[in-house]
């Protein structure tokens, strides 16, 4: 199982969380389940590396899928269910985190992962991403947990 992390909604109440799975639900029915192709493998972000993402091909189908559930949300915001919402304005960039590490670290692995990235257009392997699951995460000293709240399928 993968999972890609693209909208953090700070917190929100409990009895709240119900409503978002509804929204999150609807929104979700009008797609089918769609692949991500791989791209490259580079380091994260460009201008100060702290991470190291396989990056994925870009795909109008995700693009829409991500903006359909965030219009849902920002919709509920303006009559008053999320106070902590704000919608993104970045372009999407579907990506995994394979590793993170201090900032102070890159200087010991930047050679490792040239510059453009790892490039893998060669590949053949797609990921299918078939659900969207809402997780809760509580921090911890020990790092965070998560806990699924509910799973939604495409």
């Amino acid at each position: 199982i993968l999972h890609q992390k693209w909208k953090f909604i700070p917190q929100i109440e409990r009895e709240r969380i119900k409503k978002l799975s509804e929204i999150v639900k609807s929104a979700a029915l009008k797609f089918k389940p769609f692949e991500f192709t791989p791209h490259r493998i580079l380091f994260a972000p460009a201008s100060r590396p702290r991470m190291i993402w396989l990056d994925f091909e870009k795909y109008s189908q995700f693009a829409s899928f991500k903006k359909e559930i965030e219009d849902a949300i920002a919709f509920s915001q303006s009559r008053g269910l999320f106070k902590n919402f704000r919608p993104e304005t970045r372009e999407p960039n579907p990506h995994l985190t394979l590793a993170r590490f201090e900032e102070s670290y890159f200087v010991n692995i930047k050679s490792t992962i040239p510059r453009e990235g790892i490039d893998l257009k060669s590949e053949t392997r797609v990921f299918l991403a078939n659900s969207i699951d809402i997780v809760e995460s509580h921090l911890s000293r020990e790092g965070a947990e998560y806990r699924l709240v509910q799973k939604i399928m495409l």
